[in-house]
């Protein structure tokens, strides 16, 4: 079900800081204590916003005080500033959805120069230690295939003495929780470290589909894919890997340039303009690719403004490669193009100002939409 939410930040908080003005604003609910006055500009002309993006649930934290909740226009004391400057600032929620991650693995014939000398591989070590740093996830549940002609997959009803490899249409997904515990065992071990055969890309994606029809409807669907060599058939893995794509995310880790050169623009979905793809120039770096891939900020944004009064203008602006891993994002007047010349006279009987609507989208494939809506109005 597609959750659309619009509020309104028609609100006046006070903060003077060194060279900029700034306020807090929140979508929504009840006006707060005190007195709301109008907003002084910085001698400089700058201004910054700080918009709070309701959770999904409508609550927002209230720990910091200088949070205004309210109705009414924003009023912009600009008196004789000549170049109005407006960034903004904002912090995403949390998308709130499930989500199962499947951890694909290469075994064919070529991965046997991942071999240490008295037993083992990077690649497992790499797994374990994945593990032990997805171990508190609660809402992540998580499938490892490993594949070379064929797929096959852990299953497990989480003990130890369940760790073996079946065909995927019996193994099911594994809560985070467990996963550490259940992989450290002796006959996984093997199975990861075992290489032999071609690199059939479908069957790994046929298994991983398999896999995300055991989880939950409403869980985002994510691939975390790792080769060393370009697919048997490539037609065939371009099929595959494009059908996920219609309702899922996949990452590629490539080990050697010819894998990377065919995951990154076939395989790799594209996020914020770029594909999710990781070049490995050692194995031993794989776990942090697949940590670093699996942390990623999906969250997307749009600004759209429009000036209307005494000057027309309007613009818009992308903020998805701004919001960082912890869902923060600023936006400075000169990425957003709002910085106006407002030395020329206010016209008495036309409102001036600046219309502003900020439209999030927390998740890579999440249905969830936030949209925020401000009326500056310049006084």
């Amino acid at each position: 079900m597609v959750v659309g939410k619009t509020f309104s930040l028609l609100v006046l908080a006070v903060a003077l800081l060194m060279g900029c003005s700034t306020y807090d604003g929140l979508g929504g609910g009840e006006l707060a204590s005190g007195n709301v006055p109008l907003l002084p500009v910085a001698n400089d002309g700058s201004v910054e916003l700080h918009w709070h993006f309701p959770c999904e649930d409508g609550e927002v934290s209230h720990a910091q005080r200088n949070d205004f909740v309210g109705t009414g226009h924003n009023w912009l004391m600009i008196q004789t500033i000549k170049t109005l400057k407006i960034s903004i600032s904002g912090q995403v929620c949390a998308d709130s959805s499930g989500r199962d991650a499947v951890f694909v693995i290469d075994t064919s014939g070529s991965m046997s120069v991942d071999k240490f000398k008295n037993s083992g591989c990077a690649r497992y070590d790499a797994l374990k230690t994945l593990a032990a740093k997805i171990h508190r996830s609660e809402s992540l549940n998580v499938g490892l295939v490993l594949f070379s002609n064929g797929a096959k997959c852990l299953a497990s009803d989480g003990s130890d003495r369940d760790s073996r490899f079946r065909t995927c249409g019996s193994a099911n997904l594994i809560p985070a929780q467990n996963f550490q515990e259940i992989i450290s065992s002796a006959d996984v071990a093997r199975a990861v470290c075992h290489d032999e055969g071609g690199t059939s890309y479908e069957s790994a994606f046929s298994a991983a589909e398999q896999l995300f029809g055991k989880g939950a409807s409403g869980n985002r669907k994510e691939i975390y894919f790792f080769s060393d060599g370009e697919p048997n058939k490539k037609d065939r893995a371009k099929n595959a890997a494009n059908k996920i794509k219609e309702y899922g995310f996949i990452a590629t880790i490539g080990f050697t340039p010819a894998a990377g050169n065919f995951l990154r623009p076939h395989i790799a979905s594209v996020v914020k303009g770029k594909p999710a793809h990781r070049q490995a120039e050692n194995i031993e770096d794989l776990s942090a690719h697949f940590s670093d891939l699996l942390a990623t900020n999906h969250a997307i944004g749009t600004l759209e403004w429009e000036r209307y009064g005494s000057s027309s203008d309007s613009g818009t602006a992308d903020l998805g490669s701004l919001i960082d891993a912890d869902g923060g994002f600023t936006l400075p007047a000169q990425e957003s193009g709002m910085s106006f010349d407002v030395s020329a006279p206010l016209a008495a009987q036309e409102p001036s100002g600046v219309l502003m609507k900020l439209v999030i989208q927390p998740g890579f494939g999440s249905d969830s939409e936030y949209v925020m809506d401000a009326d500056l109005r310049f006084e």
